[in-house]
C-alpha cells in the first residue's frame, strides 16, 4: 500500500509535502491509539503535536539560490518545477529549473534581449537556413519537442518573424509557467501536452525543422527519444531537405552519449554532425533529410531589421 499509493496516487495528486504530512498524521494517530492504552496524557500530547504541526509556517520546498528570487514552485505529475529570477549581474535572467536544478535550466529569458546570451537555443534558431540551402523556407514551420516554457519559440519570433512553431511537451505545467512568467513574444503555432514520440508517430503534418530538446529527470535523454525508431519517425515528418536538431549534454566531442546518439541518428538519416556549443555543456547534433548538411550556408543568415543593435551584433557573431 505504501509503495503503490504514494507512487501512483498521493504524490501525483497532492505533492510530496502534503503526502508526508498525511502519512505523519497517520503515524501520530496510530501512536496515539497505542499510547491510549497505557497513558492518556501521552495520547493527548501526540494529538496536539500532530494538529499543531499542521499550522507551522510552510516555506518553499527548496529555497532559491542566494541572490535569486523564487517566482513559482510547482510539483507536477512528472517533476518538480521552479521559476527563479536573478537580477544581478545585468541583464536580469528568468529561468525554469527542473528537479534538483543545480546550475542547469530548461527555459531561459533575458530581460533586454531576444536571445539567450549564446545558449543552445540561439544556435538551434540557425537551422532554417540549413534546411533551405542559405535561404529561409517560405512558409516556415518548425516543431519543438520538449518545448518547456517556450524559449525556442521566443528566439524564433525574433529571428523568423513569420514562422510557425508547433510546441510539444509532456508536462502541461511547464507550458503554464511559460505563459505566466516568460512573457517575451513567441512564434505562433499549435501546442500539445503529450509525449514527443507519441506525437511524432501520430502526426500527419511535415515540418522543415524538428528540434528535439527533451529530458527526463533533469539530465537524461529519454531512451525512447534516442532510438533508431524515433529518428526514423522524425525523418518521415520532415519535408525533403529538412533538418533535425537535437540538444545533447556533452563535455567534449568524444562524449559517449553524444557518440551513441550521433551513431543512432546517422543510422536513420545516413549521416550526422555535432557541434559543441561554446561556454556550455551542450552539443548541437544535426542531420538532414535526403541531402547533405552544409553549415557554410550560414554565412548568408542575416538578422531581421527589427532586432536592436546589440541583438543584431550578437546574431551576426
Amino acid at each position: 500500500c505504501g509503495t503503490f499509493a504514494a507512487t501512483h496516487g498521493l504524490v501525483p495528486l497532492f505533492g510530496s509535502r502534503t503526502t508526508l504530512l498525511l502519512l505523519a498524521g497517520l503515524l501520530a494517530v496510530a501512536a496515539a491509539l497505542v499510547a491510549a492504552r497505557t497513558g492518556r496524557r501521552t495520547a493527548v500530547a501526540l494529538v496536539v503535536l500532530a494538529v499543531g504541526g499542521s499550522f507551522l509556517p510552510r516555506g518553499p520546498l527548496r529555497p532559491a539560490p542566494v541572490g535569486q528570487e523564487l517566482l513559482a514552485e510547482v510539483e507536477s505529475r512528472y517533476q518538480f518545477l521552479q521559476v527563479v529570477r536573478r537580477a544581478e549581474p545585468a541583464p536580469a535572467r528568468t529561468t525554469l529549473t527542473i528537479n534538483e536544478g543545480l546550475d542547469s535550466f530548461h527555459s531561459l529569458e533575458l530581460a533586454d534581449s531576444a536571445f539567450t546570451d549564446g545558449a543552445y537555443y540561439d544556435w538551434h534558431a540557425l537551422m532554417p537556413w540549413c534546411a533551405g540551402d542559405g535561404t529561409r523556407p517560405t512558409p516556415l514551420r518548425a516543431l519543438s519537442l520538449g518545448d518547456a516554457a517556450g524559449t525556442l519559440r521566443a528566439v524564433y519570433a525574433a529571428v523568423h518573424p513569420n514562422a510557425a512553431v508547433d510546441a510539444v511537451d509532456i508536462d502541461p505545467a511547464t507550458m503554464a509557467l511559460g505563459d505566466r512568467f516568460f512573457t517575451r513574444s513567441k512564434a505562433d503555432g499549435e501546442r500539445f501536452a503529450i509525449d514527443g514520440r507519441v506525437f511524432v508517430q501520430l502526426a500527419r503534418r511535415q515540418w522543415q525543422v524538428v528540434h528535439v530538446d527533451a529530458y527526463a529527470h533533469q539530465v537524461y535523454v529519454p531512451a525512447h527519444l534516442g532510438s533508431v525508431e524515433f529518428f526514423r519517425a522524425v525523418h518521415e515528418r520532415l519535408l525533403p531537405g529538412g533538418v533535425v536538431a537535437c540538444n545533447v549534454g556533452a563535455l567534449h566531442r568524444h562524449d559517449p552519449v553524444l557518440q551513441a546518439l550521433g551513431a543512432t541518428l546517422a543510422e536513420a538519416f545516413g549521416e550526422a554532425h555535432a557541434m559543441l556549443v561554446p561556454r556550455s555543456r551542450n552539443a548541437l547534433l544535426v542531420a538532414r533529410k535526403q541531402q547533405r548538411f552544409d553549415p557554410s550556408v550560414l554565412r548568408s543568415a542575416t538578422a531581421p531589421v527589427s532586432l536592436g543593435s546589440a541583438d543584431a551584433q550578437h546574431w551576426s557573431g
